[in-house]
């Protein structure tokens, strides 16, 4: 057997909030509620900016969720949120974990 190992950037869930918050203007965001995340989990995800161009897949979801006034009740995926940070240069592309526990 072999086995790969690829590096990944690791998040707590209230880092993960801060940064939609902060960078999307979305106050009320709030991932353990959006996506219905529990106690004591991990969460992996691939922000990679090639998904969030124009014409790309995942464009028309993230300009939904910046152009809504507040959080869809069903938000696009958090990595795809992170690839258009990734995207504006706020957080590197790559692998991420978000880590819950409170």
């Amino acid at each position: 057997m072999q086995l790969k190992s690829d590096p990944y950037y690791t998040l707590s869930y209230s880092e993960l909030d801060a940064l939609i918050q902060q960078h999307f203007n979305k106050p009320d965001f709030n991932c353990v509620a959006d996506y219905e995340w529990s106690n004591d989990s991990q969460h992996t995800g691939t922000a990679t900016i090639k998904d969030v161009l124009v014409g790309s897949i995942d464009y028309d979801e993230v300009q939904e969720f910046i152009n809504a006034p507040k959080v869809p009740q069903f938000p696009c995926h958090w990595s795809i949120l992170l690839a258009e940070l990734a995207r504006r240069g706020e957080v590197p592309e790559g692998n991420y974990i978000v880590e819950v526990c409170w």
